[in-house]
C-alpha cells in the first residue's frame, strides 16, 4: 500500500498484486465487485477536510492606562484532513485575524489622562477598580462547515465590553465582531463570497426579503440589505463596538440600518450574518433560492 499526499486532500491508492487466474486475484481489494485490469486493484478515496478547535489564551498589552493590558480565551479552528502547508496556511490567516482583533479591543482602554479626566467629571465617584470592571476579558467561538466536501467556511464570532469607567445604568452595551473566512481545501485558496453565488440579478436581495418578512421586527425597523457587488464589512468591531475614542460600528444604527458582516457556505445554503438592534441576526438563504456558482 502507497499513500499519496496531494494537495488538501490525501488520495489512497491500494496495490495487490495477481496471484492467479480468473475472478479476484489472492488478496485484491474489490471496491466495485469487479478486479482491476492486470491484476490490480485501484482504490482512489479523497479524505475530505474537517474543521477542530484550537484554543488562544493570553493577555494583550494596551499601552494605556486603564487597563494596562487584559485577557483573551478564543476558541478558534483549525483543518485536519488536508496537507500540512494548507493547514498552516489556514492557521496563519486565522492569527493574522485574531491579531487585528486583540488590537483593535484594546483601543477601548483609556490613557491616564482620559481616566483623571472622568474622574474628575464623576466627582470622585469613580475609581480604578470600579473602571475595571467594565472592560473584560475578550472570548471567541465559532460555527463551521464543510461544503461539497472541499471547502472550508467558519464565521468566527468576538465578544467582550471594552468600555472602562462606562456608567451602564441597565444599559446593555459591548464589543461583538464575527469575521468570515472560507478556503479551498484542496489547493488553499481564499474564497469570497461571490466565488459561490451572485446577486447581479437581484435573487439574493429577494431571498433576503423573503426571509425577512418571517421574523421579528420589534429590534430590527430597517431590516438588512445586501449590494449587488455582496460586499461585506469584514473588519474588528463589525457588529457591535463602543462608540468614541475613535471606534466605530459597520453600522452604527443597526435598528434602522443594517448590513453584511459575515457569512458562510454549506450544504443547505448561504448563511449571512447581519446587526440587529437587539443582536446579530444570521439568514439562511437556501440554494434553491440564490444562484449556486460551485
Amino acid at each position: 500500500m502507497r499513500i499519496l499526499r496531494l494537495s488538501g486532500a490525501v488520495t489512497l491508492i491500494v496495490l495487490s498484486l495477481a496471484c492467479g487466474l480468473g475472478g479476484a486475484p489472492a488478496g485484491a481489494t474489490v471496491l466495485d465487485g469487479r478486479p482491476s485490469h492486470h491484476g490490480f486493484t485501484v482504490s482512489t478515496a479523497t479524505v475530505a477536510p474537517s474543521v477542530k478547535t484550537r484554543v488562544l489564551k493570553g493577555s494583550k498589552e494596551t499601552r494605556r492606562y486603564l487597563p494596562e493590558s487584559y485577557a483573551y480565551s478564543l476558541k478558534v479552528p483549525t483543518l485536519t484532513g488536508v496537507g500540512s502547508k494548507i493547514r498552516m496556511a489556514f492557521d496563519k490567516k486565522i492569527d493574522a485575524l485574531v491579531s487585528a482583533e486583540l488590537q483593535y479591543y484594546a483601543e477601548g482602554a483609556l490613557s491616564k489622562a482620559a481616566f483623571d479626566s472622568l474622574v474628575q467629571e464623576a466627582g470622585g465617584s469613580l475609581s480604578h477598580e470600579s473602571c475595571m470592571a467594565t472592560f473584560k476579558k475578550l472570548t471567541g467561538r465559532f460555527s463551521a462547515a464543510i461544503y461539497s466536501e472541499r471547502y472550508v467556511s467558519v464565521v468566527i464570532t468576538f465578544e467582550g465590553l471594552n468600555a472602562p469607567c462606562a456608567q451602564l445604568g441597565g444599559m446593555w452595551v459591548g464589543y461583538q465582531t464575527s469575521r468570515s473566512v472560507t478556503i479551498d481545501g484542496r489547493n488553499g485558496k481564499s474564497m469570497k463570497i461571490t466565488d459561490f453565488s451572485s446577486n447581479a440579478s437581484g435573487e439574493v436581495s429577494a431571498a433576503l426579503r423573503t426571509w425577512y418578512g418571517k421574523v421579528d421586527h420589534e429590534n430590527w425597523k430597517g431590516g438588512p440589505r445586501v449590494g449587488k457587488t455582496l460586499k461585506v464589512c469584514d473588519r474588528p468591531g463589525n457588529v457591535i463596538t463602543i462608540s468614541g475614542r475613535g471606534q466605530r460600528a459597520c453600522f452604527p444604527d443597526p435598528y434602522v440600518k443594517s448590513g453584511l458582516v459575515a457569512w458562510r457556505v454549506d450544504e443547505k445554503g448561504v448563511r449571512l450574518t447581519f446587526p440587529a438592534g437587539d443582536g446579530p441576526r444570521t439568514a439562511l438563504l437556501s440554494w434553491a433560492k440564490v444562484p449556486r456558482l460551485l
